[in-house]
């Protein structure tokens, strides 16, 4: 009897170590992911140019919120604390989206997906550039879309509207995104 326990009992016991070290390893990979993703949030500033109304004074912080739950948002706290355009910039957690009409950049969170329409009306024509990994984002109305291409993330830019709210977008940024919009054919600066 005890050795067709054993059968059975070494195998699974080896079955659930393997399927725990594999999840493990895939925690790892999806930390890694939204720690990259925040990363490239805190580093977007300094591809765009916000027109000097867009902030109440020359010493204004450039402020970076997160709208939503998600482990980019929680890995946001890590990433930032750079300066752009020679303004320092801060990171602001809004739990209400028209909060974000005191930023210059937020992130729109996963979360948020089936309130992203009403998110998107109520900033419009803002100065704020939003950014997402939500399906679509930069279709539906945002500025930035965060997305995967294979291996590697890319960006979906809706330049119409970022030329509508008033900010540039750099040309090395440009360059490295697919530009959705009929302005898609413009360069930026």
């Amino acid at each position: 009897m005890r050795s067709l326990l054993h059968k059975f009992t070494y195998p699974l016991g080896l079955t659930v170590v393997l399927l725990t070290s594999c999840f493990a390893v895939g925690l790892k990979a999806q930390d890694r992911d939204s720690q990259l993703k925040a990363a490239i949030v805190s580093k977007l500033p300094r591809y765009i140019d916000w027109p000097e109304s867009a902030f109440s004074n020359s010493d204004a912080p450039l402020r970076v919120c997160s709208y939503g739950k998600s482990p980019v948002t929680e890995a946001l706290v890590d990433a930032i604390g750079d300066v752009a355009s020679g303004r320092v910039v801060q990171l602001l957690p809004i739990e209400k989206y028209d909060l974000a009409l005191n930023c210059h950049l937020t992130y729109v969170a996963t979360s948020e997906d089936e309130r992203l329409q009403r998110v998107i009306n109520d900033l419009d024509y803002q100065f704020v550039v939003t950014i997402s990994e939500i399906s679509d984002f930069a279709g539906r109305g945002g500025v930035i879309e965060i997305v995967r291409k294979g291996r590697r993330f890319g960006f979906r830019i809706n330049l119409d509207l970022a030329e509508r709210k008033g900010v540039r977008i750099n040309s090395q940024l440009l360059g490295l995104s697919e530009v959705i919009g009929r302005s898609s054919s413009k360069e930026g600066s």
